[in-house]
């Protein structure tokens, strides 16, 4: 008899053993921005590179990345696009630490500089196939050793 596939279901869809979202790149850049004018240039990479951060479900997947790169984890953070990216936007300040509601306020009245933070990830919907020893030969060209 053969062994039942076991399936996890993530908002009504059905994601088998086989199933792993991945971040693939991380993109952070910050660009000068003013309440009243709004992006004022002066923008620069912070941050690009490739990624290989894996989990079995999306939400999984946003508490990693939001671990490693002290995220919001709050989805309104968060906005999708549809070239399969995703991306997290807040305020820094010149140091490029999350600014306090204080400095948003006072930037507000103009009374201080902050920097828009984009942090862009690409992510992959992925099914994972360990290939056989037979295939793993006929792939590589390579004998089979059993």
């Amino acid at each position: 008899m053969a062994a039942k596939k076991r399936v996890a279901y993530f908002k009504g869809r059905i994601i088998g053993p086989e199933t792993e979202w991945v971040a693939t790149y991380v993109d952070w850049t910050t660009e000068e921005d003013s309440f009243d004018e709004g992006f004022i240039g002066n923008g620069n990479t912070v941050l690009a590179e490739s990624i290989n951060v894996r989990a079995k479900r999306p939400d999984q997947l946003l508490q990693k990345l939001s671990k490693k790169y002290y995220l919001s984890s709050n989805k309104e953070a968060w906005t999708v696009y549809d070239d399969g990216r995703i991306q997290c936007e807040f305020l820094v300040d010149a140091n490029n630490s999350e600014a306090s509601q204080r400095q948003i306020d006072a930037w507000k009245l103009g009374q201080e500089r902050l920097w828009m933070a984009r942090v862009d990830f690409g992510i992959e919907e992925v099914t994972v196939h360990k290939p056989t020893v037979e295939e793993l030969a006929a792939d590589f060209g390579i004998e089979d050793a059993s």
